[in-house]
């Protein structure tokens, strides 16, 4: 007899095996809490949820990376306020010895104090760190931080150097120039210059005209190298020279043109300070010069007077009223016949003198006596021959004293003669130029507080770059548009703060306006306060300074502002991440324990009925025992 294999019994316990691992699957639940335990409870929920852990983890590690981000930029905010705070006392103290009231000795007081906040100024530089990495110092560069959970999740944080040679910047003309601009005129003219006429900072334009009207012009700039329309005034005669001057201390510029036509005179306009004037007054001076004529105080009751020469051999002055009329013309013989003139304190006695250039090619030096009468010196010959063309008297080597600065030689000789501060001049030095001179104009063009010379010739223009000490040296020479004329002007027409230069073309009727190239250069050997002039080129270098610290600042201020926001966003994401998760990998309690106790109860059923699957086998077995 053959006994069967219970397959009953073993079906049981096939399903007891799988109830026992539903059971230990819904204890596991319930201990962790999570749905997703291996990949066995789901490969593809599995997959997803590690994912969204790798991208949740990779967020708050940035968030790391960002506040100590942050820490870092804090620091360094932090040092450049104190640096800005720096910078803005040393600026009180250029302003304060900008006045020329101060002592020597308080001068040398306010040096002291700003050199030492300078110097306290590159400590912080040199030694602001976070974390071991100086920040301010240069070395910083561009550092890239991770913000993100992925590759490619990334942002700079750039630090520029602060040290003081960097921060303490002047801008300069390179020496170079370009034609920016043509402005036609509308009229002949004899002569322009440039002044504030309505105080507003910026350079106006004032031309003699002499083609069908004569009269002067007027038109007011616009601060960018161009000149609005042209406003006209009658009465100059037959205009020559124009000038410049306050004639009544009334704080307004006023102008005058002398006439060298029929009536032989000096004609005043008084401004109104606002670039418009009242009616022409004339002053007659017999036989007035056709080149030059002189505004200053050369009496000394604070009013400006008129030094005109004469095309014989004599001058007349025209003391001022001080009301900013004149008085009749007195004459003063001379030995030589007037072609220019140029004023100054030549003998540096405190009062104005002037130098006259002749026809014949000699110069003569006249010395005040301090009320307006004046003594011929010796007339002298500079060079070879001292030209008609131009003639520049300026302080050219910085010792206090005014030079001398020509054309010679056929004009094709630039003789610098050094004052000797007693109406005299030392041997000329002399420079060849590249043609025949025209105009020359002393000026400034690379802010290092030491004169230029630009020369116009007959086809050029020429750029000379003076060391303080009266020596020059030929930088640049260029072409010119133009066909050669007086009426060179120079000056920051278009405020940025560099000498440009405007080209009168007479025979065509224009003005062509050449704009100076612009660089950067150190000012750290300019922060100095010995003289009103250096504490105020160094007011205007602080601005700068400022400009500088402040632009760092921005920066610093928009990568804290960049860092904090991706913070936020990766905090948001993270949340998100984080939810997701919890919809994947989490339990459901209720539903878990409803199964562990169904299946707690399907177990004992499933044993109870093993049992009673192994008692009818036992009772099988003990019948076959009985046959």
């Amino acid at each position: 007899m053959q006994i069967s294999n219970l397959s009953t019994a073993l079906g049981i316990s096939g399903q007891m095996s799988q109830t026992s691992q539903a059971i230990e699957r819904s204890l596991q639940r319930l201990s962790t809490g999570k749905r997703l335990n291996s990949p066995k409870d789901g490969s593809a929920d599995y997959s997803a949820y590690i994912s969204l852990d790798a991208q949740s983890r990779g967020l708050r590690q940035a968030n790391q990376n960002i506040n100590s981000s942050l820490g870092m930029l804090q620091a360094a905010d932090s040092a450049m306020s104190v640096q800005l705070d720096i910078v803005q006392r040393m600026r009180e103290l250029a302003v304060q010895a900008a006045s020329d009231t101060l002592t020597a000795g308080d001068r040398s007081a306010l040096q002291t104090q700003i050199t030492s906040l300078r110097e306290e100024f590159s400590r912080i530089t040199n030694e602001t760190e976070f974390n071991g990495t100086k920040l301010l110092d240069g070395s910083f560069g561009s550092k890239t931080i991770q913000i993100g959970a992925y590759s490619g999740n990334t942002t700079n944080i750039d630090i520029s150097s602060l040290q003081a040679s960097a921060v303490f910047e002047k801008s300069i003309g390179s020496g170079s120039f370009s034609l920016t601009q043509t402005i036609s005129m509308g009229d002949a003219f004899t002569d322009s210059i440039t002044v504030d006429l309505d105080s507003d900072g910026i350079l106006d334009l004032i031309t003699a005209d002499n083609g069908t009207d004569n009269r002067i012009s007027v038109r007011l700039g616009n601060g960018d190298g161009t000149f609005g329309a042209r406003t006209t005034y009658a009465g100059a005669g037959t205009p020559v020279d124009i000038k410049a001057a306050d004639i009544n201390n009334d704080g307004v510029i006023d102008i005058l043109v002398s006439d060298d036509g029929a009536t032989e005179s000096i004609y005043v306009y008084e401004g109104n300070g606002d670039g418009s004037f009242k009616a022409a007054q004339s002053y007659v001076v017999d036989e007035v010069a056709s080149s030059e004529f002189e505004v200053a105080d050369f009496n000394g009751d604070g009013y400006a007077d008129i030094v005109a020469g004469n095309n014989t051999t004599a001058y007349s002055i025209l003391f001022n009223n001080g009301d900013g009329t004149f008085a009749t013309q007195q004459t003063f013989a001379s030995s030589v016949t007037t072609n220019q003139i140029k004023s100054g304190d030549i003998d540096g006695d405190g009062d104005i003198d002037f130098i006259s250039t002749t026809t014949s090619g000699t110069a003569q030096v006249f010395l005040n006596n301090g009320s307006g009468n004046f003594t011929g010196l010796t007339s002298f010959d500079a060079v070879a021959s001292i030209s008609g063309a131009t003639i520049s008297l300026k302080d050219y080597n910085n010792d206090g004293t005014l030079d001398l600065l020509a054309a010679a030689g056929s004009n094709t000789t630039i003789a610098y003669l050094k004052g000797n501060q007693d109406g005299t001049f030392a041997t000329a030095v002399n420079y060849t130029a590249h043609g025949s001179i025209v105009e020359m104009r002393a000026f400034d063009y690379n802010n290092d507080g030491n004169l230029d010379i630009l020369a116009r010739t007959s086809a050029n223009w020429e750029l000379a770059a003076g060391n303080g000490a009266g020596v020059f040296t030929q930088i640049r020479t260029a072409a010119l548009a133009g066909t050669p004329s007086v009426g060179l002007m120079v000056g920051d027409f278009n405020g940025d703060g560099i000498q440009d230069f405007i080209e009168a073309d007479l025979t065509n009727d224009r003005l062509m306006f050449y704009k100076a190239a612009e660089t950067t250069q150190s000012a750290v050997g300019d922060i100095d306060v010995s003289t009103s002039e250096k504490a105020s080129r160094l007011v205007t270098y602080l601005d700068n300074a400022l400009a500088n610290l402040l632009g760092e600042r921005s920066s610093i201020a928009q990568s804290l502002e960049q860092l904090q926001s991706a913070m936020t966003v990766n905090e948001t994401q993270s949340v998100s991440l984080e939810d997701a998760k919890s919809n994947i990998s989490d339990a459901d309690i209720a539903l878990e324990t409803s199964e562990l106790v169904r299946n707690q109860i399907l177990q004992q059923a499933q044993i109870a009925a093993f049992g009673q699957s192994n008692s009818n086998a036992q009772v099988v077995l003990g019948i076959l025992n009985l046959l």
